[in-house]
């Protein structure tokens, strides 16, 4: 790759705000950022490749907490996240007959917007087709159903018999057992390909660069490492496998940070308990529209330190799932005592006590600011007195954490704009109930965008992504337009126009 000379308006970091005229990229990497009067003077004695920006470029975003596998599978299965009604779902279901692993497969339904108010069970699935096996996740990924067929094809009722997890008679499935689902429903190498490229086209479209790809199933790993030595992946990908699979790292002697500049193993997940909108988050006092429910606790204390001792040991990272103030508990103790403040990081924080920010203190968190607007039901679940506690990005970024930004897509639109103005407006221009209590944990356009780039990179351990500072990757992200001083309305409009990942046009 010879080198490459990027002209006009270009931000290279936002803490502090840095902007130059040009860069000049060689061999993937920023080799100058500064006038455009150097750059011309360089390029009078070197060949050079202009290129005109043409808008304005930015560093590529980091979202660092997304499901790869199951953003592609849902951009190839039925979208609900717009159904109104369980008689609309199955009227989709009822013409719909695109299979994956010989299933059908929908998600995005949410409960709380329709109409009948109640989950989907196995009897309106079956109303609608019962001659294939179909699973309905709802938008949280901690909840779905499945209809008559699933159950009898995998033998649920006698392998999950005497689980609370699984409710036989409506189909209705959690946690543990929906993983189990989705573990079984049997993707061929092909697809899977197809799946992570119609992915990885997705999330580059929106100037996203790098991620961080969670709850990896051991099945891929083949497929992506294909994709890396045939030069076909252009997002650089940090893998979080699933905890089950924890013993890859060892069989193969891998330690986190193993991999290229495009492929990279890191580390496990772990869940310690699930979400608040399938109430199993775990809480330290009962949900207020549930109030014998207090959530559930996925794994003890004590098994966590053992785990994360272990990890230390091995140099695995491990990202701990932790949603509810209980469970963040949890995380903090577990934390302490196995020492592992340097091999942890936690994901989503959404209800965090006064008392626990100080303990977070040099934690580094990965949060999804659009749940904002997506849990608009919050404040009822948590009650008013709660709910100051909930999402709370600015008192975070206050307490010397090192925080990063993510959608946990296809749970929330990959599209970062929409999450941005998430975090800058709380959701007060579409009257959710929740900024009324919690507006002050709004964070300004520049602090949003350090935290889509710069911060998530240090969450995923990396120092030159997310950044167009001289020996960083150059991954740019030109965009129609300026956001730092935009009317807030328009940030969730701003478009991406080119993407470059290491100097290279991945999306024009």
């Amino acid at each position: 790759m010879g080198i490459k000379v990027f002209m006009g308006k270009i931000y290279t970091q936002f803490k502090p705000i840095k902007i130059v005229e040009c860069l000049i990229v060689s061999s993937g990497r920023v080799v100058y950022a500064g006038s455009d009067k150097l750059c011309e003077y360089v390029c009078k004695n070197t060949v050079c490749e202009y290129i005109d920006i043409n808008g304005v470029a930015l560093p590529g975003f980091v979202d660092a907490h997304i499901h790869m596998d199951a953003l592609g599978i849902n951009l190839n299965s039925i979208d609900l996240r717009n159904t109104r009604s369980i008689d609309e779902v199955k009227r989709l279901l009822r013409t719909y007959r695109n299979t994956i692993g010989h299933w059908i497969i929908g998600r995005g339904w949410d409960q709380e917007k329709f109409i009948e108010k109640r989950v989907i069970t196995r009897w309106d699935i079956d109303n609608a087709i019962n001659e294939l096996p179909v699973l309905l996740i709802r938008i949280c990924g901690h909840l779905g159903v499945i209809n008559s067929r699933a159950i009898e094809l995998l033998k649920l009722s006698k392998i999950f018999e005497c689980s609370s997890k699984i409710d036989i008679a409506n189909g209705i499935i959690k946690e543990e057992v929906l993983e189990y689902i989705w573990r079984e429903i049997d993707i061929d190498v092909d697809s899977y390909r197809k799946i992570l490229d119609d992915a990885q086209n997705h999330i580059v479209r929106h100037g996203v660069t790098s991620i961080g790809y969670l709850s990896v199933p051991i099945s891929v790993v083949p497929v992506l490492i294909s994709m890396d030595l045939e030069n076909r992946l252009y997002i650089r990908i940090h893998l979080y496998f699933d905890a089950i699979h924890s013993d890859i790292f060892k069989i193969l002697g891998l330690r986190r940070g193993y991999g290229d500049d495009y492929l990279r193993f890191m580390g496990i997940k772990i869940f310690i308990d699930g979400s608040l909108g399938a109430r199993t988050a775990l809480l330290s006092l009962p949900y207020s529209d549930d109030l014998n429910n207090f959530g559930i606790e996925r794994i003890s204390s004590d098994t966590l330190v053992h785990i994360l001792s272990r990890a230390k040991d091995n140099g695995i990272d491990v990202a701990l799932h932790a949603i509810g103030d209980r469970a963040l508990d949890v995380a903090i103790y577990s934390i302490r005592s196995a020492l592992s403040h340097n091999y942890t990081r936690i994901e989503h924080a959404s209800i965090v006590r006064d008392d626990q920010l100080s303990k977070l203190k040099g934690f580094r968190i990965a949060i999804q600011p659009h749940f904002i607007i997506s849990d608009f039901w919050m404040v009822d679940r948590v009650g008013i007195e709660r709910a100051r506690y909930v999402y709370r990005i600015k008192s975070l970024l206050d307490s010397d954490i090192v925080l990063g930004f993510s959608t946990d897509a296809p749970v929330e639109d990959v599209n970062p704009w929409k999450t941005i103005y998430a975090a800058v407006t709380r959701g007060i221009f579409e009257d959710i109930e929740l900024a009324k209590y919690t507006y002050s944990e709004a964070i300004d356009v520049v602090e949003a965008l350090h935290l889509y780039t710069k911060g998530s990179g240090q969450l995923l351990l990396r120092n030159d992504i997310g950044c167009l500072e001289p020996g960083c990757l150059a991954d740019i992200n030109i965009v129609d337009r300026d956001p730092i001083g935009l009317d807030l309305h328009e940030l969730k409009n701003i478009r991406s126009l080119k993407v470059f990942v290491g100097g290279k046009a991945v999306f024009l």
